[in-house]
């Protein structure tokens, strides 16, 4: 048994044909999102580059942002010239298989459960760390998508009050502000560290740059913070950080935890753990997606 994943983002689309049996994937390719007009040419070309006719697939899982699980349709999502896409309708006419649609972090949350470091688990939260900072939930081993599809938005839990850090969403002081790339890079700019690479902000930290190693235990002061608010009403088990500033973690994870444990509701300071995905940023969110398929009963 497989499934085909799909994970959506505004520079690249990663594919991927994943083992429904150990969540393997199996083969895999990338498309540069904006090179197809529409979603529609995409899907096709994505058809061409998989015959799954032979291949008993369940299906197909897609992840993207500002997307409806109920109804399948990605709203006019920043940067992905589409408008307004069934992308459920569309990719079922065109491989003549079921789709599931979720956002990008919901689906991670659904691959870690399945297959990764959430495996046997109920309660747990997923951090996607990358451009923004997003967020998947899982609640007595269902996703709390909220009467609206649109839970789960940590990225925009307010952080701080007067700093003046403009979110996209246009909301000030947000947690994606303070915990993601451009929260490290916003942070970098007040500690007089110009970049326009948090790759270059790590590979200083580990220099011994010491303003850089600053930059490093505030994000994971801010980060601790996040996680602490979110057990406080949650009481994960486990909280899983993904994405693309995670191999910093080291970096942050002492001042994480010390404000985790300063901050959190002290019935809860020892019964929660926070630890890495078990996935690498390349083939994560393929299988996230494929999971939604491979496991759609317990969505």
């Amino acid at each position: 048994m497989i499934a085909l994943g799909m994970d959506i983002g505004g520079t690249n689309c990663k594919v991927g044909l994943v083992d429904g049996q150990n969540g393997v994937v199996l083969q895999q390719r990338q498309y540069r999102t904006n090179e197809y007009p529409s979603f529609q040419q995409l899907i096709i070309k994505v058809a061409e580059d998989f015959p799954i006719a032979n291949m008993n697939c369940l299906g197909m899982g897609i992840a993207a942002p500002d997307v409806d699980c109920r109804t399948g349709v990605m709203a006019n999502a920043t940067n992905i010239k589409w408008g307004d896409t069934p992308l459920k309708s569309i990719a079922e006419k065109a491989l003549g298989l079921p789709v599931s649609v979720h956002n990008d972090a919901n689906a991670y949350s659904w691959g870690e459960m399945s297959f990764g470091n959430a495996k046997g688990l109920k309660d747990f939260i997923v951090l996607t760390l990358g451009t923004g900072l997003g967020s998947g939930i899982v609640c007595n081993g269902r996703l709390v998508i909220g009467h609206n599809a649109l839970a789960s938005e940590a990225g925009h839990i307010r952080l701080r009050e007067n700093e003046g850090r403009v979110c996209g969403c246009g909301g000030l002081d947000h947690a994606e502000m303070y915990v993601s790339k451009l929260g490290i890079l916003a942070t970098a700019k007040k500690l007089g560290l110009p970049s326009e690479s948090v790759k270059e902000l790590e590979a200083a930290a580990r220099d011994g740059n010491q303003e850089a190693l600053q930059l490093f235990s505030l994000t994971g002061e801010y980060l601790g913070e996040v996680c602490a608010q979110l057990s406080s009403i949650l009481a994960p088990q486990k909280i899983i950080l993904a994405g693309g500033i995670t191999p910093a973690w080291d970096l942050m994870q002492e001042s994480c935890w010390q404000i985790f444990k300063k901050i959190i509701f002290h019935n809860f300071e020892n019964s929660i753990d926070i630890e890495l995905s078990a996935f690498d940023g390349k083939v994560g969110p393929i299988i996230g997606a494929a999971s939604l398929v491979i496991n759609k009963d317990l969505i």
